[in-house]
């Protein structure tokens, strides 16, 4: 039976590549730089590959905050301080909080059966922030932000420490989230029933098995 959740955020709860272009944007206007949508597609294909690095342990995640914003900016070919832009971005981005659609009503319906539990390998202080700016605060039991546990997702640490303060069992906690790799493999290889939120239509790597995929989050309704 099962008696909690635990669920991601970025890009399963809060859009997080609509915050991310809002803040690129605002971000260059303050350093009067030109801002194009292309631009951000390079953001996203930068940052995509960073994280990626992360969830298999390749950085830190001090390394990628100190080479994102040089990275891209390098790639673009824009003359401006890294370190500086990287500032200001999360500057906006702590704010920033667009919400994927009927995130609100799933977090009604998850809090009204299970405990939920945030889970994220973004930092602490942007994430609280952005889950209260989004009203969403109310629905959680608690949060699990890898600068807190310790270790990121994938890695059994991480899920090793969500599990040291709770009082249930694997197989009483469901995973959800968007990430093949930081959020279905690594529940699954703990030992998790995970749900995949597939929104992007992807395919996944043969060795990365969801018990359930969905497209929308209402469809979780249906499992859970």
């Amino acid at each position: 039976m099962k008696k909690a959740i635990f669920i991601d955020i970025d890009n399963t709860l809060l859009d997080f590549d609509k915050c991310a272009y809002l803040s690129m944007k605002r971000s260059f206007e303050d350093f009067g730089l030109p801002f194009d949508d292309s631009m951000f597609d390079t953001f996203e294909r930068v940052n995509l590959s960073l994280w990626h690095s992360l969830e298999n342990g390749h950085i830190s995640k001090d390394q990628l905050f100190k080479i994102r914003w040089s990275t891209v900016l390098a790639a673009l070919n824009v003359k401006a301080d890294g370190i500086l832009m990287e500032k200001q971005f999360k500057h906006y981005i702590n704010t920033v909080a667009i919400t994927i659609d009927y995130a609100k009503e799933i977090l009604e319906y998850l809090s009204s059966k299970y405990k939920v539990y945030a889970t994220s390998n973004a930092t602490y202080e942007q994430q609280i922030s952005r889950l209260k700016n989004a009203d969403f605060d109310k629905y959680f039991s608690g949060y699990f932000i890898s600068e807190k546990v310790g270790f990121e997702k994938p890695s059994k640490e991480f899920f090793d420490g969500c599990f040291a303060s709770l009082p249930y069992s694997v197989d009483e906690v469901t995973m959800i989230g968007d990430s093949p790799t930081a959020d279905i493999k690594g529940g699954v290889k703990y030992g998790l029933d995970t749900i995949w939120f597939n929104h992007r239509g992807e395919s996944l790597p043969d060795d990365i098995k969801p018990k359930f995929t969905v497209n929308h989050l209402k469809e979780i309704e249906n499992i859970l």
